[in-house]
């Protein structure tokens, strides 16, 4: 039975999204993204002095794996777990290296997906996130860029970005605020734009509390496009909603 692999591109938006994944202000409403590879063999490295790099290529991504808005390599038809003659399998290649050292992290995402045969598609995707801790409030950051073709042809080219902010509030609270933004400029410059708040306390280690509002403008270019954003979580796309509301606990095992 296949096992499913979180990619680095998703381990990346989750270390720098202050909400990180699992609440209706998450960044992956916007910031596209694959989101776990069956069929994978991965490297990660000890920690050199702050530094560390991770490596993993995937024999087929496998099938629903892509996940996330505007996830290209999941549509592809020919996407399963297991094809005859390799027929329509899509081999991914990845690699993420990270630095950490004190309050500063700074860490380079790159894959490249190709699918066999079928319509030949092709998406090279590469994304760069930071973050630094002043103490008083943490900013982060990411950008990327996603370029795909099928049968010779550009479909996607897509620039994505996301500013964040935490600040502590007394010694247990945390007020959350970020805005993330993507372009296609295959999809007639197609752009939608997501704005959160939220606000975390902690209960305890392992438990919270949690308050979040998002709320998602698409331009009149996306409409029933891969880049056409909701306002979801972790286990909910959203419906189509533009603005979400969300109230919760959290408890880590």
């Amino acid at each position: 039975m296949p096992v499913a692999f979180y990619t680095f591109q998703d381990q990346l938006r989750f270390t720098f999204d202050p909400f990180g994944n699992g609440t209706v202000g998450q960044v992956g409403n916007v910031y596209a993204a694959e989101v776990r590879l069956n069929n994978t063999i991965a490297y990660i490295s000890p920690d050199f002095s702050g530094f560390s790099v991770k490596a993993a290529y995937s024999t087929q991504m496998g099938a629903n794996q892509s996940g996330g808005t505007g996830g290209f390599m999941g549509s592809a038809a020919g996407v399963t777990n297991e094809n005859v003659d390799n027929f329509g399998d899509v081999k991914v290649f990845a690699i993420n290296p990270m630095y950490v050292n004190g309050p500063l992290t700074v860490a380079v995402n790159y894959h490249q997906a190709k699918e066999k045969d079928i319509t030949d598609l092709k998406l090279k995707n590469w994304d760069l996130g930071a973050s630094y801790d002043f103490g008083v409030v943490k900013l982060s950051g990411m950008y990327g860029n996603r370029q795909a073709e099928a049968l010779g042809v550009d479909v996607m080219d897509r620039d994505q970005w996301m500013i964040g902010l935490t600040a502590p509030v007394g010694a247990a609270g945390k007020v959350l605020v970020s805005y993330v933004s993507a372009e296609d400029d295959e999809l007639g410059g197609a752009d939608a734009r997501q704005w959160a708040i939220g606000y975390n306390h902690a209960l305890s280690k392992r438990t919270g509390l949690y308050a979040v509002y998002a709320d998602i403008k698409n331009d009149d270019g996306s409409a029933g496009q891969t880049l056409n954003a909701s306002v979801g979580d972790a286990s909910n796309g959203g419906e189509g909603y533009q603005q979400g509301f969300q109230v919760g606990v959290r408890h880590t095992f």
